[in-house]
């Protein structure tokens, strides 16, 4: 059976999870009312990705026979003004949800519960790839700060992206 506190923080990490669609979508809207279609349609994708992530940490804790504990899920807050504002607000959480996994998979390591550490592998992979790529968004956008033409080439990049 998993170490009790290590299913806490699996359950932990699992409401984040999604907690992180529910931020992504109201990332989505906030965009779609700026009228950028592309940049909330990359948004809404993230959004449905954050709700697997979050069925895959109830199924692993499901699996090693724990139960899962939900929890409300708070309003997403994040900086709203501009679509580099939004970038940066997504990076920013993104790297909360590197550090909470690294926190994760050291305690794993501690309790020898190579089995989270096997599962959480491929979910550190992605955070290094999520931070590049949101990194690199919020550098791009920067730099076409108010070029409204700038923008429009970043939205369609981004709507052009499955």
């Amino acid at each position: 059976m998993i170490n009790l506190k290590l299913a806490t923080m699996l359950s932990d990490e699992m409401n984040f999870e999604f907690y992180s669609a529910y931020l992504y979508f109201g990332l989505a809207a906030r965009l779609d009312e700026l009228r950028l279609s592309g940049m909330a349609q990359w948004m809404r994708g993230k959004s449905r990705e954050e709700l697997d992530h979050g069925m895959a940490f109830y199924r692993y804790i499901s699996d090693a026979g724990a139960a899962a504990e939900f929890k409300p899920v708070p309003p997403p807050a994040f900086d709203d003004g501009t679509p580099l504002a939004i970038f940066n607000s997504a990076l920013e959480h993104e790297r909360r949800v590197t550090a909470q996994q690294g926190t994760i998979s050291s305690f794993a390591l501690e309790v020898h519960d190579f089995g989270v550490i096997a599962f959480l592998e491929d979910y550190h992979a992605e955070q290094r790839s999520e931070e590049r790529q949101l990194d690199e968004l919020s550098a791009r956008l920067e730099m076409a700060g108010d070029d409204h033409g700038a923008l429009l080439f970043v939205d369609r990049e981004l709507a052009a992206q499955k």
